[in-house]
């Protein structure tokens, strides 16, 4: 496919969190409704978008240890809700 994720500085840890957070709410399931592994799920990510996300564990670990405030590990999720409600629902 033509389509690539942002390379803005911060998105790709942001994809990161988002598909993390889809995983974790079992959201993505196999085609017998069962759940899919995390692993598996970055994989098929990765790969839709050109991108090498099999270390997203060390990623998320390395992020989640470098002093960042919780603030500005959840703000791509502020950041979404703030556009879906500007967009749709103003």
């Amino acid at each position: 496919s033509g389509i690539y994720w942002s390379n803005e500085k911060g998105m790709r840890i942001s994809l990161i969190r988002i598909i993390f957070s889809v995983c974790k709410m079992n959201l993505i399931r196999d085609k017998y409704g069962n759940k899919v592994p995390d692993k598996q799920v970055f994989d098929a990510f990765g790969r839709f978008l050109h991108m090498d996300l099999s270390r997203y564990n060390n990623d998320l670990t390395r992020a989640m240890s470098d002093n960042t405030s919780l603030e500005k590990q959840t703000e791509i999720f502020q950041l979404m809700g703030n556009t879906f409600r500007n967009k749709y629902l103003d």
